[in-house]
């Protein structure tokens, strides 16, 4: 898995919104324990934590598209395409 820096915009660039959420007391004793071992606040946690999520889950996603494809196109020589057809039909109807 390629692991990246999240992408952080400057203070400057945006603006910054106070927010209130109710988590698990399990979530938040890791989460505090976090920002005392990368002497970060707990906002700069959070706020990378879902930067790296959301840049990991775009970027997974494509790779998968492209891993199924390359598959598809050395082993049964078929387009991706092609298998979301068979896929999607209801071989019980007929």
């Amino acid at each position: 898995m390629d692991i990246r820096k999240p992408v952080r915009r400057k203070r400057t660039e945006g603006t910054r919104v106070k927010i209130g959420t109710i988590l698990d007391s399990i979530v938040v004793e890791k989460l505090k324990l976090r920002a005392v071992r990368e002497k970060k606040p707990i906002s700069l946690i959070i706020e990378e934590a879902v930067l790296r999520y959301d840049d990991i889950d775009s970027h997974e996603s494509a790779l998968r598209v492209r891993a199924l494809d390359s598959v598809l196109a050395l082993r049964f020589n078929i387009s991706g395409d092609d298998l979301r057809i068979i896929m999607e039909e209801d071989y019980y109807s007929q």
